[in-house]
């Protein structure tokens, strides 16, 4: 890999690596591939998981 193929590798790394979460999101509602849910449906996932990891 010659410098200049390695320095766009690098340069493509760091552009993903340096996005923010609603950039990321951005993108995928963008390339239709995000996924929605109800307000209703995500906090019952979010109990459920919560009901899963406390203490007997």
């Amino acid at each position: 890999m010659s410098l200049a193929d390695k320095l766009q590798a690098m340069e493509l790394l760091w552009a993903e690596l340096s996005k923010t979460p609603e950039q990321q999101r951005r993108d995928r509602v963008r390339q239709g591939t995000a996924s929605f849910q109800s307000w209703h449906a995500a906090m019952g996932e979010l109990r459920a998981e919560l009901r899963g990891h406390q203490a007997p």
